[in-house]
């Protein structure tokens, strides 16, 4: 999915394998690149930050745009593209505000639009949604994405305790 979609989301429950798969999947990706690209996997815990610090925020009487942690992997991944494919990791429940934001950037030549700046991704550029849930996600946004599920039926928990 990572190969044929800018955005994909890891729909499981907690401890059912999606970030071991997703850090697998990276480590074969670097070990097997034939390009000589690195690969890098960004992880961001989206509940850990308000939304102004994920997407970014004007100031208050300026309008000066300042970037938020999103806009920045963004920018690097941009910076890097000629020797780097980038996974950016949204780890955690999907939020409506930050979401909507990355509609546009999950189409197939979307753009990153933040304030007035639309910022096309780079290259190697996807987003992984890494959720329990699908929930908070628009119909729009769903389209535009790969889906995985991850069945704790696959990997039950018990597994983690040697029973």
């Amino acid at each position: 999915a990572l190969e044929h979609r800018q955005g994909v989301v890891l729909v499981g429950d907690a401890l059912t394998g999606k970030t071991a798969m997703l850090d697998t999947l990276a480590a074969a990706v670097r070990a097997h690149s034939q390009d000589g690209m690195k690969c890098v996997l960004q992880r961001l815990n989206p509940k850990a930050l308000r939304a102004r610090e994920i997407l970014g925020w004007s100031e208050d009487g300026t309008g000066t745009w300042h970037d938020g942690v999103l806009a920045a992997f963004w920018r690097r991944a941009r910076a890097e593209e000629r020797t780097t494919r980038t996974w950016l990791c949204l780890d955690g429940p999907i939020d409506q505000r930050w979401v909507e934001t990355l509609s546009g950037a999950l189409d197939t030549g979307g753009s990153l639009t933040l304030s007035s700046e639309g910022m096309p991704p780079a290259a190697g550029l996807r987003v992984v949604l890494e959720v329990d849930s699908m929930g908070g996600m628009a119909p729009t946004v769903a389209a535009r994405v790969g889906v995985v599920w991850v069945s704790s039926a696959d990997l039950p928990w018990r597994s983690f305790a040697g029973g």
